[in-house]
């Protein structure tokens, strides 16, 4: 796989764009919707495929979790609950039509039936046309989740394993692309503060960077 450009969601924008959801019963099951790709970086089909028995809210000590079982290319993986995810998912499962409460899945129609996944990729985009004035789909808010991951700080492998990656490759390519400011702070904060403020040596790992840089576009 080729490096690319993956494009994300701020945490202003995510916040904004959860916000404009009412508290009509479709728009609250929508947003929850929307907060499982944005909080667990579920793929839409897993979040529609969802089942209240694979979700384990936390007791105690033990973290809640939720198993997406046999994910893509037959993968699957556990994902910690985000305290707020797991906060919205009590209160669906507490407050829902009634005549919904004895279905297994977590999402489905107001009569009980399948959602399609064409639904969704409508929602989300009305959202982000009539809300943030951008392209927003489904695969973006599981985008921004992994990018919100790596921006914390954690590495390659929790990563691939929260996105359920088959090969770190995926997500080295998706995550972990650094532009050129990224490789010069990396120098600069890693050196320099050993040189004592010697304004030679922070020009010299400039030039470094710049070097690394065109070397990397030769």
């Amino acid at each position: 796989m080729s490096s690319q450009t993956t494009d994300f969601l701020s945490h202003e924008e995510a916040e904004k764009l959860l916000a404009s959801f009412s508290d009509a019963p479709t728009a609250r099951r929508n947003r929850l919707i929307t907060m499982v790709m944005l909080y667990a970086g579920l793929r839409v089909s897993e979040a529609l495929r969802l089942k209240w028995d694979d979700v384990q809210f936390t007791e105690g000590k033990v973290v809640g979790q939720i198993s997406v079982i046999r994910g893509k290319r037959g993968k699957s993986r556990f994902v910690p609950l985000a305290p707020r995810l797991e906060t919205e998912l009590q209160k669906w499962k507490k407050e829902r039509p009634k005549h919904l409460r004895r279905n297994r899945l977590i999402f489905t129609t107001l009569g009980g039936g399948i959602m399609g996944r064409h639904y969704v990729w409508k929602t989300v985009r009305r959202k982000g046309r009539d809300i943030l004035k951008r392209r927003v789909f489904p695969h973006l808010l599981r985008h921004t989740f992994g990018n919100w991951i790596r921006q914390a700080g954690k590495d390659v492998k929790t990563v691939q394993d929260l996105m359920g990656h088959t090969r770190s490759s995926i997500t080295i390519d998706f995550y972990y692309n650094s532009t050129k400011e990224d490789r010069e702070g990396a120098i600069l904060d890693t050196f320099d503060r050993s040189s004592n403020g010697d304004v030679s040596t922070a020009d010299g790992l400039r030039h470094l960077a710049d070097a690394i840089e065109k070397r990397n576009n030769s």
